[in-house]
């Protein structure tokens, strides 16, 4: 089973894809993100940024990011979202729509699909519900070790798609740590009501 964690938006939206191969957590994930930056365009087999397709309208900019992401995932994919955070400004009914045909579509396809919200994610990641895009790449890279900001040659005041890259990493790990928790627990009360009927 793969668990895929997206950390949705209009601007740099981010897909985590786990699939455990015998490696670490970290190791045995790839992202894949879009990106108007330029050297953010990459391809290896850890990461894929690419571009944004051109639109001429917003119904289709929110087509073009969600055939983005139809293209990438599986039919039997686990897929994790983050929920809308209540202290959205801005374009906010944008970001409602754009997430909206996401959804739909993945209900469609009858893919099963987990929504975390977003201090669930922030706290599973840092310890705390209100962590910020900073100490979240702090305990990002303790964990995995990996610097992105590094990696893509960033400067400090650059954000995206780093904190992107990094929210579906966590979204993705706590999908993954729920399902098999829920599973092992499970299991074990099956085996517990065998042994009883034993």
């Amino acid at each position: 089973m793969r668990y895929v964690g997206i950390d949705y938006s209009l601007s740099s939206p981010s897909i985590c894809i786990y699939e455990e191969k015998g490696g670490s957590f970290f190791e045995d994930c790839r992202f894949f993100f879009l990106t108007d930056l330029k050297k953010c365009h990459v391809k290896s087999n850890k990461y894929d940024g690419r571009p944004h397709k051109e639109w001429k309208c917003d119904e289709e900019r929110y087509w073009n990011i969600t055939n983005w992401v139809l293209s990438v995932i599986e039919p039997n994919d686990t897929i994790l979202l983050e929920g809308y955070s209540m202290a959205s400004t801005g374009r906010v009914f944008a970001i409602a729509e754009n997430a909206g045909l996401l959804k739909f579509h993945l209900w469609t396809r009858k893919n099963p699909v987990v929504i975390f919200p977003p201090t669930v994610i922030k706290k599973f990641a840092s310890g705390s519900g209100r962590a910020d895009k900073k100490i979240l790449e702090e305990f990002f890279i303790k964990e995995t070790g990996e610097d992105i900001r590094a990696l893509l040659d960033l400067t400090p005041k650059q954000e995206n798609p780093i904190s992107d890259i990094i929210d579906s990493y966590f979204i993705c790990k706590k999908g993954y740590f729920d399902g098999n928790t829920k599973e092992n627990t499970t299991k074990k009360k099956a085996t517990k009501k065998r042994k009883k009927r034993d």
